[in-house]
């Protein structure tokens, strides 16, 4: 027998109905039917993914993870939304990140990422600490007025190229946006 402001484990019961109880749990409220079948677990794939990863549930950065997806090493898919957000909120995305226009023998040699933190945007899309961006579909990003028109096409791309340099070494970053 249970009352309402009782307690089950971690849950308090807020109410108790004819077929339903609400239980509070961290501040959330729950609804489970009494004499019906256990319901089945739904995992949402997109969380269970953003937290591997290390996004912090409740984050933008978590939101935007679950429309991303690593399809190999170098290869991602992304939703479209997910491109619209990063567009509308990337003050707020990229705010720790550190870029930084290097130079090698006096001509432009791309811009240096630092400031990555796990778990951020440019994590979950492959880029860390170190990496040198040379290109983004072509466009030199280290010309201000070629990375703008880079930005400005970002929104309709369907296919996205990245350059770089990790390490020395070079690398190209794929990604399919549906």
């Amino acid at each position: 027998m249970r009352r309402r402001g009782g307690a089950i484990d971690r849950e308090t019961i807020e109410f108790i109905g004819r077929e339903r109880v609400w239980l509070r749990r961290e501040g959330r409220l729950c609804l489970t039917a009494m004499f019906a079948p256990q319901p089945v677990a739904v995992v949402d794939a997109g969380a269970a993914r953003a937290q591997a990863q290390g996004v912090k549930p409740g984050t933008l950065e978590a939101t935007l993870a679950k429309g991303i997806r690593r399809t190999g090493t170098t290869e991602f898919e992304i939703d479209r939304g997910v491109v619209d957000q990063v567009l509308e909120h990337q003050a707020e995305l990229l705010g720790r990140t550190h870029l930084a226009l290097e130079k090698e023998n006096g001509r432009s040699a791309g811009v240096r990422l630092t400031g990555i933190q796990p778990g951020a945007l440019l994590n979950l899309i492959g880029l860390e600490n170190g990496d040198q961006v040379q290109t983004v579909n072509g466009f030199d990003v280290t010309n201000p007025t070629t990375a703008l028109e880079a930005l400005a096409r970002l929104q309709q791309a369907a296919h996205l190229t990245v350059v770089l340099s990790r390490a020395g070494a070079p690398m190209t970053l794929s990604y399919d946006v549906r």
